[in-house]
């Protein structure tokens, strides 16, 4: 059912099958579709870059916060992407300067307008690593980002922004 160079992918055949018109109608039928799965990405630090940034308000604890969505770069899970947070909450505030720092500390420095920022797009490409992580979600493995780091050769790095724990709950 699915092309081998990506078993997520659904060949035209497949999806031809599966939704189609009938009578002016859209007909949907799943029967034969397999379930998304993605492969579990092994701990480790990968070179990435920021994909997207959304400013919003989290809807667990109701402060505002980033919600990035990283895009790895090269190797074997190239183009993968992963959500990742950074919380504008008391709490998490300290956790949150050091991330923003790693990620352009000149941007960050001083007084900046995080939905102006994220509207913008300034920080779309950015070039950053992730730390990844497992945690367990519906009883199932899967991969986290449990770090944001500087990229290699920045300023950020060059000033050890690539030690300390990140915080990354909304």
């Amino acid at each position: 059912m699915a092309d081998s160079a990506n078993p997520n992918d659904l060949s035209d055949e497949d999806y031809s099958s599966a939704v189609f018109e009938q009578g002016g109608s859209l007909v949907i039928n799943l029967s034969g579709v397999q379930e998304l799965k993605f492969e579990l990405i092994p701990k480790g630090i990968y070179d990435a870059n920021i994909d997207s940034v959304e400013f919003k308000k989290s809807k667990n604890s109701g402060a505002w916060m980033y919600e990035f969505v990283v895009e790895l770069e090269g190797g074997q899970y190239d183009k993968r992407k992963l959500f990742t947070y950074a919380s504008f909450s008391q709490k998490a505030l300290r956790g949150t300067k050091a991330t923003l720092m790693r990620i352009d500390p000149v941007i960050f420095a001083g007084e900046f307008d995080p939905a102006k920022l994220a509207s913008e797009g300034t920080l779309l490409g950015k070039k950053i690593r992730v730390k990844i992580g497992h945690d367990e979600y519906n009883g199932e493995q899967v991969s986290r980002i449990s770090q944001i780091l500087a990229a290699a050769g920045t300023e950020a790095a060059a000033a050890g922004g690539t030690s300390g724990g990140g915080f990354f709950s909304s």
